[in-house]
């Protein structure tokens, strides 16, 4: 329901905001699209995925015969087979466009098909196709970021984080921060190639209103 819902042919999801953080987005339909918390999936026995799944919807949506309130995302913990295609819903979080927090435990005892309503199969198929490289990164320590960690920009080359518990401003609007680079193909340094290093982070006096910045320390993380 909290996906059929949520589709509209006059729907942009483009609009809507994509959360911050280590919501990794899966999937975009012209309803909503769909995020992965990467920092809370793990593997569970027998191929099992669990993990926090979010829906963004481009317009708010009502759920059941309760028209007056309107819900703008919702998150679900959940169990997913993917050799199967089942799953299985353990909580439901939503929060409404006037940003009130609602939902709570919703333990399924039983699993069901992933394509359990029309065009789950937008969601879940390519949700699946990118969770083993996720669960392959959630168990290297480059790629699970501490939880301080907020992800600022990704490439294909490169995931770049700030940490906000020491992130500090200076004299003159210059910002003490400190960053993390985690690299999906460890990386070389100089002439040097028999070091490999997955991850470095760096303390940095940045000026924003002059696009300045000045290393203050470094440290690398090797393979």
């Amino acid at each position: 329901m909290l996906l059929a819902c949520g589709r509209s042919p006059d729907d942009d999801a483009a609009q809507a905001p994509a959360p911050g953080g280590t919501w990794r987005e899966v999937a975009r339909t012209s309803g909503l699209v769909a995020y992965v918390d990467t920092a809370r999936l793990t593997r569970g026995a027998g191929d099992t995925a669990r993990l926090w799944l979010r829906y963004q919807y481009a317009r708010p949506i009502t759920v059941g015969q309760d028209t007056t309130t309107h819900f703008r995302t919702s998150e679900m913990r959940l169990d997913l087979h993917c050799p199967s295609e089942r799953m299985r819903s353990r909580e439901i979080r939503m929060e409404t466009a006037d940003g009130i927090a609602v939902g709570g435990p919703s333990p399924e005892q039983s699993w069901r098909a992933m394509n359990y309503e029309p065009g789950a199969s937008d969601i879940f198929t390519p949700l699946c196709r990118s969770l083993g490289e996720m669960l392959a990164k959630r168990g290297s320590a480059a790629t699970a970021a501490p939880s301080a960690w907020y992800e600022i920009v990704r490439t294909p080359e490169i995931a770049v984080y700030l940490d906000t518990t020491r992130l500090t401003r200076g004299a003159g609007d210059t910002a003490s921060v400190w960053f993390r680079f985690e690299y999906p193909t460890p990386m070389t340094i100089g002439t040097d190639t028999s070091k490999r290093y997955r991850a470095a982070e760096t303390r940095s006096d940045v000026h924003c209103p002059t696009r300045r910045a000045r290393n203050r320390e470094m440290r690398l993380e090797s393979v």
